[in-house]
């Protein structure tokens, strides 16, 4: 049977790759590893003495002895498994003087690679996906857990990490505070907020919202044909928000590591909202709204594009720009599919599923009093103000006592 990207391959009109922009390449993920073996070959001869710098989806980093005149190469990938017998064609972008970790002069050449199928690329974010697996195995379950669940997730070995939801008003309110474009939809009761805690701050968030009659999603706003179709199959929706971070923490500070970094925190946050929508939310899909640089990343879960168009809605101008792609994960497919398709995910999920601790967690998760959302939707922000009389009467169910 076909996976679902041999699938995609075959419906895709392979073009000539277009130029990689300066804001992709700034988002690229760039990991050093001595892991990976590969020949380099210019003008069909091998370049000896090749050792790598870094290497990222879009390109890769080498010490070469001599800058190679011929500008394009082909790179064949030995080590790890992941990556055994990719075959890449790249082009050279840049070259720098610079010593080899040795200490011997040479260069410092910047290739950006060229794809030919779908199937390259993939290969390439498998690869990540084990990059970003060797860190979530550093996640310490810990023995006595309480009153909830709670985990060590560690960026660098002096950078520590609890992931779960909110337990008190306190870190609600500093999840509430990292949200850009705050909206009806964070105040909905049944809305859940994933964090992730660094030294008692809130680092990170990603909200689950649930669909509901009134409200509908996010996403109606630009997908409602889509979502309507699934809804008349009796799906239960749910949308996965947009990840927020507390961008003034060290590990965000430089912008060479600082994507990576927001990916590892994604990376650990995403099986806990899974395992919620699944188990106890008890929805058979999530959508999201997936910028350009995370669409990889959502594939890696399993997520396949909906919508034709990739749109978003710039919340400064309110324009309708292109840009953000919907996406959808089937919960039942992911679970009965994901350890023939994503084996490297199946071990972290499965761990969540059968943690006690976290389950317990979910059952007790936090619900905001309504004086915070007295402060937050109507004193701070008053996105309340443009209700419709159904959604009023909607949101009065959820806090009575509402003024």
């Amino acid at each position: 049977m076909l996976s679902w990207f041999q699938k995609k391959e075959k419906s895709l009109k392979i073009e000539t790759p277009k130029p990689v922009s300066s804001a992709e390449k700034r988002r690229a993920v760039r990991i050093s590893s001595a892991s990976v073996r590969f020949t380099l070959r210019s003008k069909g001869e091998p370049v000896s003495n090749c050792e790598l710098a870094d290497m990222s989806t879009l390109g890769i980093g080498i010490y070469l002895d001599q800058d190679p005149e011929d500008t394009e190469a082909i790179f064949s990938f030995h080590e790890p498994d992941t990556l055994a017998g990719l075959e890449l064609k790249a082009q050279k972008v840049r070259t720098f003087t610079k010593a080899r970790p040795n200490g011997k002069e040479g260069f410092l050449v910047g290739y950006e690679f060229l794809f030919h199928s779908p199937d390259q690329q993939q290969q390439l974010i498998r690869w990540l996906v084990t990059q970003l697996q060797e860190e979530s195995e550093k996640l310490d379950l810990k023995q006595e857990i309480k009153p909830s669940y709670s985990a060590s997730f560690y960026l660098d070995p002096s950078t520590q990490l609890d992931i779960r939801m909110p337990e008190n008003s306190e870190e609600y309110e500093q999840a509430l505070s990292l949200i850009t474009g705050l909206s009806v939809y964070h105040a909905l009761s049944h809305t859940k907020f994933f964090i992730a805690i660094h030294k008692g701050e809130v680092a990170a968030l990603i909200p689950l919202i649930p669909d509901t009659v009134p409200f509908k999603l996010q996403a109606d706003s630009l997908y409602h044909e889509h979502l309507s179709s699934l809804r008349s199959m009796n799906r239960q929706l749910g949308q996965i928000g947009a990840p927020y971070f507390k961008e003034d923490l060290k590990f965000f500070r430089n912008p060479a590591t600082a994507h990576l970094h927001k990916l590892k925190l994604l990376f650990s946050l995403m099986p806990h909202v899974i395992t919620y929508a699944k188990n106890f939310a008890h929805l058979t899909d999530l959508v999201s709204l997936v910028p350009p640089h995370l669409e990889e990343f959502y594939r890696l879960w399993m997520f396949r594009e909906l919508g034709e168009d990739a749109k978003y809605i710039d919340l400064k101008s309110h324009q309708i720009r292109k840009g953000y792609r919907l996406m959808c994960l089937d919960l039942k497919e992911f679970h009965e599919k994901m350890g023939q398709t994503r084996p490297e995910l199946e071990t972290t999920v499965v761990r969540f599923l059968r943690d006690p601790a976290l389950l317990k967690h979910f059952e007790h998760s936090y619900f905001p009093e309504v004086e915070l959302i007295q402060k937050w939707f109507k004193e701070k922000n008053n996105v309340l103000q443009n209700l419709t009389q159904e959604q009023c009467a909607y949101f009065k169910t959820l806090y009575p006592t509402l003024v």
